[in-house]
């Protein structure tokens, strides 16, 4: 294949999140590279955040746009790296798979390790709990209102309030405020509060307050923003299907729909990222350090006819699995 195809070729496996036949990478990737790859991201997001600010051209400003964009894709990749190295899917080495868990949690704010290894790996991953009222993160949707028995169009009018209710996002940020600072073990508060010590005394000795707000908006409204949205597209929650069929793998139709490119671009970096577009073959074998090549396996070919095509459609599948379920008692 010539490499100009080639490169193509592997650009839209990433859109989709899976590879169609005699479609190959460029290169192995490796956990760590995708590690190393999401901090080097975000410093480079803060970085160019503060440049722009500093040189005072408000015709740079537009660029702060993209750079959101960007600095919220960096995030969610260090809630998936957390998720990985739970699972112990970075390293064979159990030590830097705890390591790589608490610096990716400290820095992005996500669950810390503690209270997030319990919860996902002994009851989501359990098979009769998943993705029902035995599974954590259906008890979160419960709560935020995702009621089943409900209209579908009940759904869709409760997603569009949260995203503009301020009190979801502060809501969000005291659970996680709680979760850091008076549940966790005490040597992660300790490192989170020198996290916060540092940042703070770079912040004031370099002049550096527009990086510094742009990760407090990253922290705190980016990332519940993709949380909820992966979240709400993960799983056809409170179904009574088998539980196998419960994880459904999603397909962006960047070939069919030219004119939405951007909108397909930013839902595929900034709310599905590495193998969360395969996540039946993450619930079919947890532990696989070869998840970031995940869109080239035989899985992810396998599971081809049974893609779900197009944003809204993902939506529309768990709507509809909800507002089927029988509501709960």
């Amino acid at each position: 294949m010539h490499p100009l195809s080639r490169v193509i070729a592997s650009f839209k496996t990433y859109v989709r999140g899976i590879a169609l036949p005699g479609e190959k990478p460029l290169f192995i990737v490796t956990p760590l590279m995708v590690v190393a790859a999401t901090a080097l991201t975000l410093v480079f997001d803060l970085a160019a955040t503060q440049l722009i600010w500093s040189s005072q051209r408000a015709w740079l400003y537009p660029l702060f746009v993209p750079l959101l964009a960007l600095g919220q894709s960096a995030f969610w990749y260090l809630y998936m790296e957390e998720h990985h190295a739970v699972h112990g899917a970075i390293s064979k080495r159990k030590w830097l798979n705890e390591l790589i868990a608490e610096i990716t949690s400290i820095v992005s704010f996500a669950p810390p390790p503690s209270s997030y290894r319990p919860k996902h790996l002994l009851a989501h991953h359990d098979p009769q709990r998943l993705a029902n009222s035995g599974d954590p993160d259906y008890l979160w949707l419960q709560r935020l209102g995702f009621i089943p028995g409900q209209p579908i169009e009940q759904y869709w009018l409760l997603l569009w309030r949260l995203l503009i209710n301020p009190a979801f996002y502060l809501n969000n940020l005291t659970n996680r405020v709680r979760g850091h600072i008076f549940q966790a073990p005490i040597g992660h508060r300790v490192t989170l509060l020198v996290w916060w010590a540092a940042l703070l005394a770079v912040a004031g000795a370099w002049k550096l307050w527009a990086a510094l707000l742009m990760y407090v908006i990253l922290l705190s409204l980016a990332g519940p923003i993709s949380s909820l949205l992966q979240t709400l597209t993960e799983h056809v929650w409170a179904s009574t299907e088998d539980p196998r069929t419960k994880t459904h793998p999603r397909l962006l139709p960047i070939d069919s729909y030219p004119h939405l490119v951007l909108i397909f671009l930013y839902w595929r970096m900034a709310i599905l990222s590495s193998d969360l577009a395969q996540h039946q073959a993450h619930h079919y074998k947890p532990i696989n350090r070869n998840w970031p090549m995940i869109a080239y396996s035989n899985q992810a070919r396998s599971d081809l006819p049974h893609a779900v095509w197009g944003i809204k459609n993902q939506f529309r599948v768990s709507f509809n699995s909800l507002s089927k379920a029988p509501p709960s008692p």
